[in-house]
């Protein structure tokens, strides 16, 4: 018995790499890896999570919302931040 739409997850772990770079620490929001948080970073997210494209390597650029799971609600949250005035995302460990 189905109780609705699933909308998919992705495990979030601790990050491959060393989170950034030496000039450029990673950010978390930052799903497509350009240094910034803004609406093309949720896009980015939400293609990797329904669209099947390539997600980001760094986890931190998936959790938005600091929650050990990437899913749609991390796209929300960063949307939430960047045009609603909520809450910014925490800073990468």
């Amino acid at each position: 018995m189905s109780s609705g739409p699933r909308s998919p997850k992705l495990p979030v772990g601790s990050p491959s790499g060393s989170g950034g770079s030496a000039d450029r620490p990673a950010l978390r929001g930052d799903a497509n890896g350009d240094g910034r948080r803004d609406v093309s970073d949720a896009i980015a997210l939400l293609e990797c999570l329904f669209l099947g494209h390539a997600c980001p390597a760094e986890s931190c650029g998936i959790d938005v919302n600091s929650d050990a799971k990437g899913d749609v609600s991390d796209a929300i949250s960063l949307l939430g931040f960047l045009f609603l005035r909520g809450a910014a995302p925490d800073p990468c460990p």
